[in-house]
């Protein structure tokens, strides 16, 4: 649900943009800016294909596999968007990088 929505957002963003319904200085008429929104949206459903051990840890309040789960795939988005980041320098870096973070975090071998 939550990625149709960002889908509509991000639609009705560019409609709005290119009948210049917002004003020519406004960040959201950036013309990235609904294409960044539209891929991001992914992560909602990677999001939502994340074991339930996940949460079954929580609920047993056993934190260690949970923060080194998180720990990884925040340390390997970083190296990510870092290495894009210095050979783009392009704001598609940072939406790697959050995209490779969900994946990392998906794709856990503690929760596989």
């Amino acid at each position: 649900m939550q990625w149709l929505v960002s889908l509509i957002l991000s639609l009705a963003l560019y409609l709005a943009g290119s009948a210049h319904w917002l004003p020519a200085e406004s960040v959201y008429m950036a013309p990235v800016l609904p294409w960044v929104i539209a891929v991001v949206s992914i992560t909602a459903i990677i999001n939502g294909a994340v074991s339930t051990k996940m949460s079954v840890e929580h609920r047993n309040l056993n934190q260690k596999p949970i923060i080194l789960v998180e720990l990884i795939s925040q340390v390997t988005a970083l190296v990510v968007m870092l290495a894009l980041g210095l050979a783009t320098r392009s704001i598609w870096a940072l939406v790697a990088g959050f995209l490779v973070s969900a994946l990392r975090r998906r794709s856990s071998a503690i929760f596989g």
